[in-house]
């Protein structure tokens, strides 16, 4: 008879032969968000590897980027473009603004409103950073290969897409 599956989440529970570490045999229920989530942490630190001689860490390069690229706006926008809590967000911006990479002013339009923009050293930091970027893109496209690199990103756009409706 099989096991019931509140018994195999329990007993496999960070379960790994001896001497291999666990993150690479758990036997845990298969998890789509915790395969994400593992692929992206592994993405994650070849990218902050390639980019330390920057100074720069991929989500401080990302939001440069967003800035460099889409101009000033504001933090919830920002939130939005990024797919980050503002809370998070906030967090990761403040070592940039006291890097004076990004600052927040008034909006051009709307006096009222603060904005976060990328500063002149900002610029030359994501231009700086860019050819590492590059490289580390290049090195996931080695690793995977050019034909499963592109459907990767053509299959997270549609998991992006239809996740970000309400549940």
């Amino acid at each position: 008879m099989p096991t019931p599956p509140s018994d195999r989440a329990a007993s496999s529970l960070g379960t790994s032969h001896p001497g291999t570490p666990a993150h690479r045999t758990s036997r845990l229920m298969p998890c789509t968000c915790q395969s994400l989530r593992k692929a992206a942490r592994q993405v994650t630190r070849l990218y902050d590897g390639m980019l330390q001689p920057s100074g720069l860490r991929l989500t401080q390069f990302s939001v440069l980027a967003a800035l460099r690229l889409d101009g000033a706006m504001p933090l919830t926008r920002l939130a939005d473009l990024l797919v980050v809590e503002r809370t998070t967000l906030t967090r990761n911006l403040k070592p940039l603004e006291r890097a004076g990479l990004i600052e927040t002013r008034p909006d051009d339009n709307d006096g009222r409103r603060r904005v976060l923009a990328i500063t002149t050293d900002g610029r030359a930091a994501f231009r700086s950073a860019l050819p590492l970027w590059q490289a580390a893109q290049d090195a996931v496209a080695g690793r995977l290969g050019a034909d499963l690199q592109a459907r990767m990103m053509a299959d997270l756009a549609v998991v992006i897409r239809a996740c970000d409706r309400p549940a």
